[in-house]
């Protein structure tokens, strides 16, 4: 859902909505959905990401997670991009209270081609993260860094209805 680019000028909207209710020896109920939003418009295409899911069982929340997601990205030749993002994201089974960060950065087309996409990107964030943590936890519970960002991705069209796709990060601390 992340790594799918818009085909054409003007709008266009994937999603999945998923939706799990069992019952028996104990009860079971998952709600999520992952949505993109594009926008593409001469040499610029802009992204919103929306995923998120909450899970229960014999009626205690086991799993909740969010993640907001919006980049926008610049074409200065055909393969030097310029992108900026932001993002905001939280998962209570990580511990994760909330996470925010914003970047910027370039993106270069390796292979641009009808079966085969390739891409890297080197950018820079800056990130803070907030845990559910007793005090006397070893992780601490409040984290501002400065990151790195690279990432290699890509995409093989098998067939028509197949295709493989990799999306590779190294973000470490600056």
């Amino acid at each position: 859902m992340y790594r799918v680019d818009a085909d054409s000028t003007g709008f266009s909207f994937d999603t999945d909505i998923n939706f799990n209710f069992m019952a028996g020896n104990s009860d079971f109920q998952y709600l999520g959905a992952n949505n993109r939003f594009n926008y593409q418009w001469e040499s610029h295409q802009a992204f919103l990401v929306l995923n998120g899911g909450f899970g229960k069982t014999a009626g205690i929340s086991f799993f909740s997670k969010s993640l907001i997601h919006f980049r926008n990205v610049h074409s200065l030749t055909r393969k030097v991009l310029v992108e900026g993002f932001v993002q905001y994201d939280n998962n209570k089974k990580l511990l994760l209270r909330h996470r925010a960060l914003a970047g910027g950065g370039l993106r270069l087309n390796l292979v641009d081609q009808k079966k085969i996409l390739s891409r890297c990107g080197l950018s820079a964030f800056m990130e803070h993260e907030e845990y559910y943590l007793e005090k006397e936890a070893e992780h601490q519970v409040n984290i501002e860094t400065i990151r790195l960002s690279s990432y290699l991705t890509g995409t093989f069209k098998i067939s028509d209805c197949m295709t493989f796709q990799s999306v590779n990060y190294f973000q470490p601390r600056i």
